[in-house]
């Protein structure tokens, strides 16, 4: 359905500071996973002092052929109006959805804390996860982005202390995702749990030699010294949890498991949130969305929220 002349509210004029931001198809508002979106929003936007606020990105704009989906006046005013009845307001704006959402989105003077986009679990974002929007968003975003699939089963729940779950490689590009952990901790009181994967931070050499039971033995003494050094590094990087009086933990593990499965069965188990960096050395392909951030954002049962290196 094509809307002609519909009044969008410019989002130039208006200011997102202090708001998480969620990006929303609003002709899918009353699913299941549109409703589990703007819960963990509202959860979060408590537990970090930031208002939601839903963005729509109307394709109509300048990309009458796009062949996105779109509201007609009367949906889009009645969407609205059932927003505004849960307290949140709403922009559209017209434009590529990437295009506009990252242009608010990395605007540091007057754009948002967070984002927040739903993922449908077979393909996305306006059936666009592993495609090009939900990809160029979460790469791109300088800021922290809240991602939540319709395979997500448990939502924070303030009167619960669910961990914060962060997986890392101990390396640089972890570091983004350990700062905001411990800056959501502090606000949130809860627990942080740091996750490292053994196998995933192994020399590529050692995993080929380990798929063979005959060469386990041999490489035993490598494979604890390897644990031993983790462990160290590890304990450092739980340091800074520590002195601000945060409950931190470790969950190391030395299964010979995809970081992907790993962090993915924890998920099933406990946890608030789950946050990985996009460009870890191991845990996270340089591409993003490679096979092991895809499986963790699509296969999650808790919110996961991506951070880039450098936006912290």
């Amino acid at each position: 359905m094509k809307r002609k002349n519909a009044k969008n509210t410019k989002s130039s004029k208006v200011s997102f500071a202090k708001t998480l931001l969620i990006a929303e198809d609003l002709l899918d508002q009353t699913s299941q996973r549109s409703t589990k979106l703007r819960t963990a929003t509202r959860t979060l936007g408590q537990q970090i002092g930031a208002q939601p606020h839903v963005l729509y990105v109307d394709p109509n704009g300048p990309f009458p052929e796009s062949g996105f989906d779109f509201l007609d006046q009367g949906q889009l005013t009645q969407a609205i109006e059932k927003l505004k009845q849960e307290n949140i307001p709403a922009t559209t704006t017209p434009g590529y959805p990437a295009d506009a959402i990252l242009q608010i989105a990395n605007n540091k003077k007057a754009g948002p804390k967070m984002l927040a986009l739903g993922t449908h679990a077979r393909t996305g974002i306006k059936r666009m996860l592993l495609g090009s929007v939900a990809e160029e968003v979460v790469r791109n975003s300088n800021i922290p982005v809240l991602l939540v699939s319709d395979n997500v089963k448990r939502l924070p729940n303030a009167k619960e202390a669910q961990p914060i779950i962060v997986g890392t490689d101990l390396g640089p590009n972890s570091r983004a995702a350990e700062v905001f952990a411990l800056e959501l901790a502090e606000k949130s009181k809860l627990p942080v749990m740091l996750y490292y994967n053994l196998f995933e931070g192994l020399n590529p050499v050692y995993k080929t030699a380990l798929s063979s039971p005959s060469n386990a033995e041999r490489l035993k003494d490598v494979i604890e010294k390897e644990k031993d050094l983790r462990r160290k590094q590890i304990e450092a990087r739980l340091k800074p949890f520590l002195k601000k009086k945060i409950n931190a933990t470790a969950f190391f593990h030395t299964e010979l498991m995809p970081a992907s499965d790993g962090l993915v069965q924890l998920a099933e188990k406990q946890g608030s949130y789950l946050i990985i960096g996009t460009h870890g050395r191991d845990l996270i392909s340089q591409a993003f969305l490679g096979s092991t951030a895809r499986d963790v954002i699509v296969r999650s049962a808790i919110p996961v929220i991506t951070i880039r290196p450098r936006a912290i």
